[in-house]
């Protein structure tokens, strides 16, 4: 007799070692796909700028050119960037949607 353990051991290892997803996160993954797709943001940029914006989180000074990156990517443009402070629920937000669509 196979335990509940072994059973859900086998279909991690049936999906390659990642975890099952949760169909509110499925959802939410689909809702933000949408959301991009409308304002014509590729996925892969906004995962790109979300571990730009990690590395602000890491290094303050790396702003600039987090902002510069987000226009460079369509995802803002120059005057949504003329802010000097951190913006640190932005980051936080994009940081979140990146990691949605990447491990999702």
């Amino acid at each position: 007799m196979i335990s509940e353990q072994d059973k859900e051991m086998m279909d991690v290892m049936a999906r390659g070692g990642k975890k099952k997803a949760d169909p509110q996160l499925a959802q939410a993954k689909a809702d933000v796909m949408a959301q991009l797709q409308e304002q014509g943001i590729r996925p892969e940029a906004m995962i790109e700028l979300a571990k730009a914006a990690e590395m602000v989180l890491k290094d303050a000074n790396l702003y600039p050119m987090f902002l510069n990156r987000a226009v460079e990517l369509g995802i803002a443009d120059e005057d949504d960037v003329k802010e000097k402070a951190i913006d640190y629920p932005t980051l936080g937000s994009i940081i979140f949607t990146g990691k949605l669509l990447g491990e999702y």
